[in-house]
């Protein structure tokens, strides 16, 4: 999403910018930039659930897996901590990329511009957060359960696996090359890095983001798995690639 998430979600190949007012919606799509363009959802029940599917190539390497984590502090109290044991992070990005897909484009979070479906289709595990579309100054409030670790992409991209193409390759020809990204929470530096699907993967129900069924990858500059502290936080995101921008400022209550 672009879908995605949290910062920038964009879907298209490198070197190719998003769609603009009356452009014709490509195959590719990020939360991010990219590709032949397409065209993002409208505003806004997870109608039913969709599946991934692990697909990983054989004899290609998986690129190593970047976890992110960060700490910081609220009223003198610790308000993060980051977590990674419990979750394989290469499997996170197309988890992430999962839920966005499954929410439909009137209830999707990634067009959301107040957070008011921002519990939409959550697992119960990780709580997923998303970007734009490629729109800034976007602010949101939402409520995350306590002792679920928040999850989410500065910036992000999902890319379809060609034909004789190995995954490895096609992650990384999904990478923006050129980027930018950064991330507060309650005005402290929250540490992301870099992270992919690790391999190809199966994505359905993607029409919300533009997208078709099939096998892709995803890259991406991702921040937690963290779990925040009880209370109220305040998280600020933004990234861009080429003429690609997205700005979020979220208003978390942990309860």
């Amino acid at each position: 999403m672009t879908v995605g998430a949290v910062a920038g979600h964009y879907f298209g190949e490198a070197g190719r910018p998003p769609c603009r007012a009356g452009s014709r919606p490509g195959r590719r799509r990020v939360t991010g930039a990219g590709g032949p363009c397409t065209s993002p959802p409208g505003e806004g029940d997870i109608a039913r659930r969709r599946r991934v599917r692990a697909v990983h190539q054989p004899g290609a390497a998986a690129p190593p897996s970047a976890a992110a984590g960060a700490s910081a502090t609220s009223a003198g109290a610790a308000a993060a901590s980051t977590g990674s044991a419990q979750f394989p992070e290469r499997t996170l990005p197309a988890r992430w990329w999962a839920w966005a897909a499954a929410a439909p484009a009137d209830r999707n979070p990634v067009a959301d511009r107040t957070g008011r479906w921002c519990a939409e289709g959550q697992p119960a595990d990780v709580w997923f957060l998303a970007g734009t579309f490629g729109e800034e100054g976007v602010r949101r409030r939402c409520t995350v359960p306590a002792g679920r670790p928040v999850y989410l992409p500065l910036l992000n991209r999902v890319c379809p696996l060609e034909s004789g193409r190995s995954a490895e390759s096609a992650i990384e020809g999904c990478a923006f090359a050129d980027r930018r990204t950064s991330a507060t929470l309650d005005g402290r530096a929250l540490r992301a890095k870099e992270d992919t699907s690790g391999g190809a993967f199966h994505l359905e129900g993607a029409e919300a983001l533009g997208l078709g069924a099939g096998d892709v990858v995803a890259w991406g500059i991702w921040a937690g798995p963290v779990t925040l502290a009880p209370g109220r936080h305040t998280l600020v995101i933004s990234g861009s690639a080429a003429d690609f921008a997205v700005g979020v400022a979220y208003t978390l209550t942990v309860r």
